[in-house]
């Protein structure tokens, strides 16, 4: 990955909205709901953790089946971070830009909150390293999102939490508030704020994100060809279409064509372009520089995926994989953006065209209204019976 650290492309992530957790907004769930009196992680009714559930996980790292067990993990490890973090800590991990030894969350401490995991999940031989990578990364957006949901329910409305209830929150609360009302916590949630309004594009994904939704998706598509009916995404890449249902598009059920809101008319419309453009080989897609990227006219973040969610690349472009280190990458990098230029040339060409058109015929009709029709007398033709005063040449 690039020298951007993790702990911003977490900040990013949030702010761009793509945590799903105890989102008021949204109708979903109180943080506080999983912790007990005592501030501890909820138990079930005969007084016990849910345990020792068997997980698969998927080729990122997330739980993903059994299904309950999956999303019993990932609410599992948010009850965790919240009952062993103190609110007090500014930063997941350290960074060269914020924060003293103090301000951070520390690697023992994460450990610690794995083997917590550990204790109530079984994993499938071979696949821990991978699932505690996600899992961490997981826990820092939980926990970020629980410091902002208090700052919410309490900061801003003067209000302080019931340490009678929330007892672990006491001896932290103090510090949390003067970080989050001063200087340096005001400034980081500006710069959030302005990361947030730069986003042009809001998924419709629920809590259980890209792997819960593609089943459903799939399925949609199923439907309409088991009727004999070919949707208008059959032969777009799978980033791209995902990308389109997560950002509310979706196939008429009578024809299979395309039906979006206007919030995503134009990129839906490059897209369409774009693949079309792909298929008659006019642009090449090369990983990350592909059909989706072209149409949304941004490039591919380091570390995510969009269309298949926060995975890095060598994931989500897995089928590329073998490509990261070529020596023709160089000259196809090149290529495609002599051919991403083009593209954008000719569009922009045909749309100065259109407008020029457009404003020359409102122009004319504006001309025409205004202006009376100009007199034109009748031809001069010679009375009857007189001779005309030109000599015949004949």
């Amino acid at each position: 990955m690039a020298d951007r650290d993790e702990e911003q492309i977490l900040y990013d992530t949030i702010a761009e909205g793509s945590s799903q957790y105890w989102n008021e907004e949204e109708g979903n769930e109180d943080p506080n709901q999983y912790l007990n009196e005592e501030g501890n992680v909820e138990r079930d009714a005969e007084g016990n953790e849910e345990g020792n559930d068997e997980e698969e996980a998927s080729g990122n790292g997330r739980p993903s089946a059994p299904a309950q067990a999956a999303k019993n993990f990932v609410c599992h490890s948010g009850w965790v971070v919240r009952d062993n973090v103190p609110v007090s800590k500014v930063c997941w991990r350290r960074t060269r830009a914020r924060g003293g030894d103090d301000s951070f969350v520390p690697e023992s401490e994460k450990e610690m909150l794995w083997t917590t995991m550990l204790e109530t999940f079984t994993l499938p031989a071979g696949t821990e390293n991978i699932v505690k990578h996600w899992t961490l990364k997981k826990m820092a957006e939980q926990f970020q999102t629980f410091k902002g949901d208090l700052y919410r329910k309490y900061i801003l409305k003067g209000q302080t939490p019931n340490f009678d209830v929330f007892s672990k929150l006491r001896d932290h609360w103090d510090e949390f508030v003067a970080y989050k009302t001063g200087q340096q916590g005001q400034a980081m949630m500006e710069r959030n704020k302005e990361n947030a309004a730069k986003k042009k594009y809001h998924h419709h994904l629920g809590s259980g994100g890209y792997s819960v939704a593609m089943p459903k998706w799939e399925e949609m598509e199923a439907s309409l060809l088991e009727r004999g009916i070919e949707p208008a995404t059959a032969k777009w890449p799978d980033r791209s279409k995902f990308w389109f249902y997560a950002h509310g598009g979706t196939l008429n059920p009578g024809d299979g064509s395309l039906v979006f809101s206007d919030q995503i008319r134009e990129a839906a419309n490059r897209l369409t372009d774009a693949v079309e453009a792909s298929s008659q080989g006019t642009f090449r897609p090369d990983r990350e520089k592909d059909e989706l990227s072209l149409a949304l006219q941004t490039p591919e973040h380091p570390g995510r995926t969009r269309g298949k969610g926060v995975i890095p690349w060598k994931m989500g472009f897995k089928e590329d994989i073998h490509t990261y280190k070529s020596r023709m990458r160089s000259k196809r990098d090149t290529e495609a953006k002599i051919a991403d230029l083009e593209y954008r040339i000719s569009s922009y060409e045909l749309s100065m065209q259109e407008e020029v058109a457009q404003k020359v015929d409102e122009r004319m009709a504006a001309h025409r209204s205004h202006d009376p029709q100009p007199y034109i007398p009748p031809p001069m033709v010679s009375p009857s019976g007189n001779r005309s005063s030109c000599a015949s040449t004949g």
